[in-house]
C-alpha cells in the first residue's frame, strides 16, 4: 500500500514539509524524480513494517529526507484512519436515526391502538380477543353438537339444529 502512495506522499507532503524546505533542496516535480531515485522502501509481505533508506552525499539531507517521508506517510495514514472512523460514525448515526424513527413509529401505532381499544396495555386487547375467541368456540361446539344430532337422528331434530344456529353475527354470541 505504501508503494502505491509513495509518489503522492513524496510530492504532496514530504517535499513540501517545512523540514525539507529548510534544507534548501528543491521540492518541485523534478525533485520527486530525484528524491525517488535515491530512495529504497521495503515492506515484508504481510507486515506493517517499513524499511526506508534515502541516500544523499550530505548525511543531514539523507536523515531529513527519511524523517520527512515518515512524517508524510504518518499524516496520510492518520487521515485514512480518521476517514474510516468518520465513515463508521456516520453509518452508526444513520442507524441510530433509522431505529429511533422506527421506535417512534411503533410508539405511534401503540398509541393509535390505545385510542381505538381504550388502552395502550396490549393485555387488554389480548383479553378482549381471547373472550371473543372463547365465545366463538362455544358457538362452534353448540352448532357442531346440533349438527351431529341431526346426522344421528335424522329430520325430526332439524328444528332444534336450526334453533341453535346463530341468527346474527357469530362474534356477538347471541342465539334466538
Amino acid at each position: 500500500i505504501f508503494a502505491q502512495r509513495l509518489p503522492t506522499v513524496i510530492e504532496q507532503l514530504a517535499l513540501n514539509s517545512d523540514e525539507w524546505k529548510a534544507t534548501g533542496q528543491p521540492n518541485g516535480p523534478d525533485a520527486v524524480t530525484a528524491f525517488t531515485s535515491n530512495l529504497v522502501v521495503d515492506s515484508p509481505k504481510g507486515s506493517q513494517l517499513l524499511t526506508i533508506a534515502y541516500t544523499n552525499p550530505d548525511q543531514k539531507f539523507a536523515s531529513v529526507g527519511v524523517a520527512c517521508l515518515m512524517n508524510a506517510y504518518s499524516k496520510i495514514q492518520n487521515q485514512m484512519e480518521l476517514n474510516d472512523v468518520n465513515q463508521k460514525i456516520d453509518l452508526y448515526q444513520k442507524r441510530i436515526a433509522d431505529l429511533t424513527s422506527k421506535v417512534s413509529g411503533d410508539q405511534m401505532q401503540v398509541q393509535s391502538l390505545g385510542m381505538k381499544y381504550g388502552s395502550t396495555d396490549l393485555s387488554v386487547l389480548h383479553n378482549q380477543k381471547l373472550t371473543t375467541l372463547v365465545a366463538l368456540e362455544n358457538q362452534l361446539n353448540q352448532v357442531d353438537t346440533a349438527y351431529q344430532t341431526v346426522l344421528k337422528n335424522g329430520p325430526t331434530t332439524q328444528k332444534t339444529a336450526a334453533r341453535l344456529t346463530p341468527s346474527r353475527n357469530p362474534t356477538r354470541g347471541s342465539y334466538p
